[in-house]
């Protein structure tokens, strides 16, 4: 940042959360008035944050973007004083390029864009220019359309692939790759299923989010009270979410996060101090470095056929797409096709099942495709995930796809 750099690996650095807006599905409207903001923002300090994330725009699902001069009203008053009040930096939570240099000029020394500085044109050039940390977040559409953009053929490879895609621009607009931190974007167009998912291959995340031949840049995770901590807890209110809070967070430095976003710093911070303990005690400088994982992936394979549970279906050509992931158990050697798989095999052997015999259910099907490629490859197989799709499915009304996945263990 500006004034101060951070040593990523040492520990995990917390982030406090202060937002100054009428309408947080956290916080309510506690912080809407300067004077209280600035108090909680000096409180956050006193209990061990490390940064301070300012933000004046709800970006909870199904929110309105604020505007420009609304946002600036609520986010320059807090900022000055707490960056003339303290030497810890703060960061400006906006999607707009006007907040960000406002925000920077009355003293913010990082810029957290929810959109991956997709949703100004003008954002990447200008926390180019102005020399600021910058985080960019996984996230689909705009918090008002996000929740029905939650389709992913894989959660975790597809938001990967699409933050690198943001990576990409942010270089071409001229930013610092050494002032970038990611996020995964937790609850931002993702069900609660895919943050559980996402959290538990957290560390996979990580390394798909990285360009190739770079090092891996800071990792950040939000998931503070978020709604699927409540969901898991039995749909308890965000400030029920203590509890559920602390065990993402101990998850999440376990995943390699570097930075936690919290609303409540004083006790994260002692979850991460354990955290630490356990994840980034001395004796891992001892161990091995961590094998080298392969996996191919053949996607979208799409075929005709008869499966159904109504007759008609069955009847009646439909399309059914397939997807399938390998993980292999060594490295491909010598650039031998025999070492991995053989792609066009892969097709076949799909192809043969799912245009086969029809059965009633895509569960079954994606069983069926599985074993026909366990029976080839199974000595050479860590792991397969093996997904079918029939986006046609008759279910009374408009629907993208449905899909069944089917995981095995290589043999």
């Amino acid at each position: 940042m500006r004034t101060r750099r951070y040593a990523v690996g040492e520990r995990t650095y917390v982030m406090g959360i202060l937002n100054v807006t009428p309408d947080s599905f956290s916080d309510g409207e506690a912080y809407l008035e300067p004077s209280a903001a600035i108090r909680r923002a000096l409180e956050m300090v006193q209990e061990g944050a490390d940064l301070i994330d300012v933000g004046g725009e709800s970006t909870r699902p199904g929110s309105q973007e604020v505007p420009v001069d609304e946002e600036l009203r609520r986010v320059l008053p807090v900022i000055r004083a707490v960056s003339a009040e303290t030497d810890v930096p703060v960061s400006i939570d906006t999607r707009k390029a006007r907040v960000a240099e406002a925000a920077v000029e009355a003293g913010a020394q990082l810029v957290n864009d929810v959109s991956g500085l997709a949703y100004d044109p003008d954002m990447a050039r200008t926390v180019a220019r102005l020399g600021v940390g910058v985080v960019i977040m996984h996230m689909r559409g705009t918090p008002a359309t996000m929740q029905g953009l939650t389709t992913y053929r894989d959660v975790v490879a597809d938001s990967a692939r699409e933050l690198v895609e943001r990576l990409y621009a942010a270089l071409a607009a001229g930013v610092d790759p050494d002032r970038i931190v990611v996020d995964p974007g937790f609850g931002f167009a993702k069900t609660a299923e895919h943050n559980y998912e996402l959290l538990a291959r957290l560390g996979e995340w990580h390394r798909l989010a990285t360009l190739p031949g770079a090092p891996a840049p800071p990792l950040l995770v939000g998931t503070s009270r978020k709604s699927f901590v409540g969901k898991a807890l039995g749909d308890v209110p965000p400030l029920e979410r203590l509890e559920g809070t602390a065990a993402t967070v101990a998850l999440a430095v376990a995943g390699g996060a570097d930075i936690v976003r919290v609303h409540d710093v004083a006790a994260m911070r002692k979850v991460a101090a354990v955290a630490d303990a356990v994840c980034r005690g001395p004796w891992r400088r001892c161990q091995s470095p961590p094998e080298r994982t392969y996996t191919v992936e053949v996607q979208g394979m799409t075929f005709s056929a008869r499966h159904g549970v109504y007759e008609a279906e069955r009847a009646a050509r439909q399309p059914f797409a397939v997807d399938v992931r390998l993980w292999l158990r060594t490295a491909p050697r010598d650039d031998r096709l025999e070492t991995t798989v053989d792609y066009a095999e892969v097709y076949r052997a799909v192809q043969e099942v799912v245009e086969g015999p029809s059965v009633q259910l895509i569960e079954t099907l994606a069983d069926r495709v599985a074993d026909a490629i366990v029976a080839r490859y199974g000595p050479r197989l860590r792991r397969l995930q093996v997904r079918v799709h029939k986006p046609g499915a008759p279910l009374g009304g408009p629907v993208q796809d449905v899909a069944a996945t089917v995981e095995r263990a290589g043999t």
